[in-house]
C-alpha cells in the first residue's frame, strides 16, 4: 500500500491526533495545519499572530459530544485555546511571562492545561465551560527547566520532571507538592502516571525503568539491553 505523504514548508516541531484519530494537527512556524487522517487532505490552515508554535495538544476524552478542543503554545509562552473548526481562539493568555516554554500537557477530559518553561515555572489552567476561558495559577516555581508534565487520568495529580533529574507530583486541586523523587533520565523521557492512577513509571537509569506506587515506593524494575531514548504508555 502506498501511503500519502506531505511536504511541509517549514520544519514541524509538534503534532497531535484528535480524540477519535479522525484528524491530526501540526504546526509550521506560526500556522496550524489540520488534516484528515484518512487521506491527509487539508481541513484547515490557521495562522496565529503570537509567534511560532512549539506545542499542540488535543483533548483525548471520548466521552460526551462536542467539537475538538485544541491547545497551542507559542515560543512567546502564549497559550491559545480553540474549539475546531472555529478559527479564532476562544481564549488567549496574556504575555505575562517571557521565559521560553518547554512542555504542554492537556488533561484527559480537557478540564486542565499545564505548561512548563525554562525558568522552572509550572502554570495550571482550569477551563470554565460556560465561557470557555481559563483561570490560571502557578502551582510550582522550581529552579531548573521543566522537561515533562503528565496528568493522571482522574485529574487528581500532575507529575513533572526537571533538568536537575528530579520528579515532582502535585495535587491538582490544591496546587501543593505531594512528593519529590530523584530520578535519572539522560533522554529527558517523561515520568508517567498509569491510567488507573496507581503507579508511577520512570526511567531511573539509562537502561532501567522503575515502577513505583503513588508514594514512590519501588515495586518493579525493568532493565533493557540498550539505553532508553523514549517511553510511552499504551492507550489501554
Amino acid at each position: 500500500k502506498v501511503l500519502p505523504t506531505i511536504t511541509t514548508s517549514a520544519p514541524v516541531k509538534t503534532i497531535s491526533w484528535d480524540k477519535d484519530s479522525s484528524s491530526f494537527a501540526y504546526a509550521e512556524e506560526n500556522r496550524i495545519i489540520v488534516r484528515s487522517a484518512a487521506d491527509f487532505s487539508l481541513l484547515q490552515s490557521i495562522e496565529t499572530s503570537n509567534g511560532n508554535i512549539l506545542f499542540l495538544a488535543f483533548t483525548q476524552s471520548t466521552e460526551g459530544e462536542g467539537q475538538n478542543q485544541l491547545a497551542a503554545l507559542s515560543e512567546k509562552d502564549i497559550l491559545e485555546y480553540r474549539v475546531l473548526p472555529q478559527r479564532e481562539p476562544v481564549h488567549v493568555t496574556d504575555q505575562k511571562y517571557q521565559s521560553e516554554p518547554t512542555v504542554l500537557a492537556y488533561s484527559y477530559n480537557g478540564n486542565y492545561i499545564a505548561t512548563g518553561n525554562q525558568s522552572g515555572r509550572i502554570q495550571l489552567y482550569l477551563q470554565n465551560y460556560v465561557t470557555h476561558s481559563f483561570v490560571a495559577r502557578t502551582i510550582g516555581s522550581l529552579t531548573t527547566p521543566i522537561h515533562s508534565l503528565y496528568f493522571s487520568r482522574d485529574n487528581k495529580y500532575l507529575i513533572s520532571s526537571t533538568e536537575d533529574y528530579k520528579a515532582h507530583i502535585w495535587d491538582v486541586a490544591s496546587g501543593e507538592l505531594v512528593k519529590e523523587l530523584p530520578y535519572y533520565s539522560p533522554s529527558k523521557t517523561p515520568v508517567y502516571i498509569s491510567h488507573n492512577s496507581q503507579y508511577i513509571i520512570s526511567v531511573t537509569e539509562k537502561d532501567k525503568i522503575i515502577i513505583y506506587d503513588m508514594s514512590f515506593n519501588p515495586l518493579r524494575t525493568i532493565e533493557t539491553i540498550f539505553p532508553i531514548e523514549s517511553l510511552r504508555l499504551a492507550a489501554d
